[in-house]
């Protein structure tokens, strides 16, 4: 507003410059010689401007370039021929424009004017000046030039004053709209009540935002205990299950008691949800938030109701307002000019040549002040009344705005008081929740403190010891069953002999093999026994495991050996030998339809060495000798324990690797029981040349180089010696005898 005040001026200023110095210009050129000079201490003009300053305060004052106010000796000097004769001008002037006739704004100027215009001195009459008509003529053109260009001046001058008092009106007028305009926005503002309902709302909206909070607080905790609920009832059917014994060991019930914790604890935030739900979130949002809505609503459209009834009775009174002055304008300056109309009536004697109104344009002149005098006179009155129904609109509004902040300090001291309610009922459902909880832990302390590990291991040791009297008495071996095996198959009787033969061979190989390395652990198992500090050592159990898988493998090979041996016996037209194992071994047919021999174990196999000698499984040389070459391929074929030629990785050993004899190559050979049991003659001594990492306590580690100092030769391939100082055995393969 500042701003277009401060444009506003300065386009006011630039156009009465400019318009100042065009009718200085005019007046100066029209009665230079006329306009009297006019005295600093006789001016009595009336500033318009300085009134309005003292009345109103501050006004933008406006630098006046070439105007000058009106003086008490430019009035009083005027003669008074002047006044008769610029008085019938202008008055001849209005009659002639009729309806163009200019509105008279009331100012300091046109009232001395009126007064000077009123003022009609007598006047004296000479008979020799009435006898001399020549003197006459002369003296009456002397005196009409006079007077025109005194009324040219004074016209200059009466539009200067006219326009000068139409601005600073304009200025005056634009100060106080700006003042009133001001003035009814802090009427609009009273109270701060516009503050009030923003404070209000943003209580409400806070209300709102906790009612979803808390809701979706709810909702939480409502999955949240169905979810630990479906957990709970898993880990309770998981204890429950049927394990074999497990289930009613200590640990697991402590486990099923965790469950059933997991259950009440769902329990108790499932029912901490629906309180966060029914007694927080749904009362704050439909008892708080939403009913606080409506009143304050309701409270608002009442306050914005009575402010938009007083904002258009202010616009009312403004447009009455603006008519009234027009109407007061209008009949101003009809009264003004029926005023003129009587004074120049009453002079129209004294002056001949000048023109005068009719009695119809006179008569229309007078009705027409009679309705604007009528008119102004009830705008006036609409006016007042006007201003008298905004003034109690003002008064109603104010009592509305003040009944509406009373009421909104009631609604935010319910809301608050609401809030401190809610609040409080949370803290006591969760100063409630946290002794349940802890009554759920300490019930769960109990089982856990009856935890029994020994007990617990104890029932899988009873398991353990049941599964492995059912495998001493369910034990299982698939015995391989050959093509010529089966003497219901199509098969050439000496390719059948020929093929069993070999088969027998290979096993009797196998079979050697597996009795050499049964007896180096038996007696490796015996050293460990009589030695304490082994008795209890890992090495001696693996020592023992690796026998009963010796004992385990006999048993297997022995049995095949009796399979295929009483096969190739039938074929050779002999009876089969009686074998302690033949009542064990089953007959029957795969899912192919093929034969299939299954052993089951006895007990006595698994725990007692047993050999059984029989000469009638002793082959003719003969037969050997003719199917030398059609064994020659059999010949790459591995040892029965895994060993081959060459030595393994050391991650290639198995359980029955370390205690394996030569490749079968090595043990195509025949070798003499006595001389490999026998300890050698003298000391000998090998070189290593395999890289070996030992694997057990009493075995030696060997780099390529090494020189071993041989003490014994076992027939199991394992020899025993010393290298750097320390005794064990190491393979005999690994090694090369230095002669």
């Amino acid at each position: 507003m500042r701003t277009w005040l401060r444009d506003e001026t300065s386009r006011i200023n630039e156009i009465v410059n400019k318009h100042a110095k065009l009718q200085a210009v005019g007046a100066l050129s029209g009665g230079e010689s006329i306009a009297p000079t006019v005295s600093k201490s006789n001016s009595a003009s009336y500033d318009l401007l300085k009134a309005k300053t003292r009345e109103l305060g501050s006004i933008t004052r406006i630098e006046e370039f070439g105007l000058s106010s009106l003086s008490k000796d430019d009035v009083n000097s005027s003669p008074e021929k002047e006044v008769v004769v610029s008085t019938k001008t202008s008055i001849g002037e209005q009659v002639k424009n009729g309806n163009g006739l200019r509105k008279n704004i009331a100012t300091s100027e046109t009232v001395l004017n009126e007064k000077s215009e009123t003022i009609v001195p007598p006047v004296s009459f000479s008979m020799d000046k009435l006898c001399s008509d020549t003197e006459n003529d002369e003296r009456d053109n002397v005196v009409t030039e006079e007077t025109e260009s005194r009324d040219h001046a004074r016209k200059a001058g009466l539009i200067k004053r006219r326009m000068l008092g139409s601005i600073r009106g304009l200025m005056a007028s634009t100060h106080l709209l700006h003042s009133s305009s001001a003035h009814e926005i802090e009427e609009g503002g009273q109270g701060g009540f516009e503050d009030v309902r923003r404070y209000v709302k943003q209580g409400g909206d806070f209300c709102k935002e906790l009612a979803s909070i808390l809701h979706e607080r709810a909702e939480l905790e409502a999955n949240y205990a169905k979810g630990l609920n479906k957990l709970g009832n898993k880990l309770i059917k998981a204890c429950a299950k049927d394990q074999g014994g497990n289930g009613s060991g200590g640990v697991n019930e402590a486990w099923r008691c965790v469950g059933e914790e997991m259950e009440a604890t769902a329990e108790a935030h499932r029912l901490w949800g629906i309180t966060l739900s029914e007694q927080l979130a749904k009362p704050l949002r439909v008892g708080v938030a939403e009913a606080q809505a409506r009143s304050r609503k309701s409270i608002e459209n009442s306050v914005d109701k009575a402010g938009k009834s007083l904002h258009e009775w202010r616009n009312i009174a403004i447009k009455s307002k603006k008519q009234s002055f027009a109407c007061a304008r209008e009949n101003e300056r009809l009264q003004d000019l029926a005023r003129l109309q009587t004074i120049s009536q009453s002079q129209q004697t004294n002056n001949k040549s000048s023109t005068h109104m009719t009695e119809k344009e006179a008569n229309k002149l007078e009705a027409r002040r009679r309705k604007a005098e009528d008119s102004s006179r009830r705008a006036d009155t609409e006016f007042y009344t006007v201003s008298v129904r905004a003034e109690r609109a003002r008064l109603e509004y104010e009592s509305t705005m003040r009944k509406g902040a009373k009421q909104m300090e009631l609604l935010e001291e319910e809301r608050l008081s609401a809030l401190k309610d809610l609040a409080n009922v949370y803290l006591a459902h969760l100063q409630a929740l946290a002794p349940r909880l802890q009554q759920i832990a300490d019930r769960l302390a109990a089982p856990i403190r009856n935890c029994n590990v020994s007990q617990d291991i104890e029932i899988l040791k009873n398991l353990i010891r049941r599964v492995e009297s059912s495998d001493g008495c369910n034990s299982e071996q698939l015995l391989p069953d050959f093509y010529a095996e089966h003497v219901t198959l199509a098969m050439n009787r000496e390719r059948r002999k020929q093929a069993l033969v070999r088969v027998l061979h290979l096993i009797r190989q196998d079979l050697e093999r597996e009795k050499r390395g049964r007896e180096g652990l038996e007696t490796l198992h015996r050293a460990f026994i009589a030695t304490p500090a082994f008795a209890a050592d890992e090495s001696t159990q693996n020592v023992t495991e690796k026998l009963h898988h010796m004992r385990s493998m006999l048993v297997y090979l022995e049995a095949a050996r009796y399979k295929v041996g009483g096969t190739l016996a039938e074929v050779e037209g002999s009876k089969r030998i009686k074998h302690p194992l033949a009542e064990h071994i089953l007959v029957s047919r795969d899912k192919q339809g093929l034969q299939q021999s299954v052993l089951k174990i006895p007990s006595w196999a698994k725990n007692e060495s047993f050999e059984i000698q029989d000469d009638e499984d002793e082959i003719d040389v003969h037969l050997v000798k003719d199917h030398d070459t059609e064994s020659r391929h059999w010949a790459d074929r591995t040892a029965g324990d895994g060993n081959s030629e060459n030595p393994p990785d050391e991650d290639d050993f198995s359980d029955f690797d370390e205690f394996s004899s030569h490749s079968e190559d090595n043990n195509n050979q025949d070798i003499d029981a006595a001389e490999t049991s026998g300890k050698s003659d003298g000391t000998e001594q090998c070189r290593a040349i395999y890289q070996y990492s030992a694997n057990l306590n009493d075995e030696l580690s060997l780099s390529p180089g090494d020189l071993i100092t041989v003490h014994q030769k076992q027939p199991d391939g394992w020899w025993i010696g010393e290298c750097r100082g320390r005794t064990g055995i190491f393979p005999a393969t690994y090694v090369q005898v230095i002669h």
